[in-house]
């Protein structure tokens, strides 16, 4: 079994942002922007979560694109993000 992992609401919210929205809406500018969060804090909040393997990365020409992996907690963060 894996081992448990604490889900803030921030990363709940950009879970299933990025679990909704088509792909030229997942870049970290497009998301921030939605979601209403600092830039800076978005980019930490987004390499945390690369680190825990529930987000990966996919290089574009001019910008990186942000995609859930299966490892990410949707459900969770579907309650969470509700609270």
């Amino acid at each position: 079994m894996g081992e448990k992992q604490d889900l803030k609401v921030s990363e709940a919210r950009i879970l299933v942002y990025l679990a909704v929205v088509d792909t030229p809406l997942k870049t970290i500018l497009k998301l921030s922007s939605k979601l209403d969060m600092d830039y800076s804090y978005c980019c930490k909040v987004i390499k945390m979560m690369i680190e825990k393997k529930w987000i990966t990365i996919k290089e574009g020409n001019l910008r990186s694109y942000y995609f859930t992996t299966m490892q990410a907690p949707l459900e969770l963060a579907k309650q969470r993000a509700l609270e």
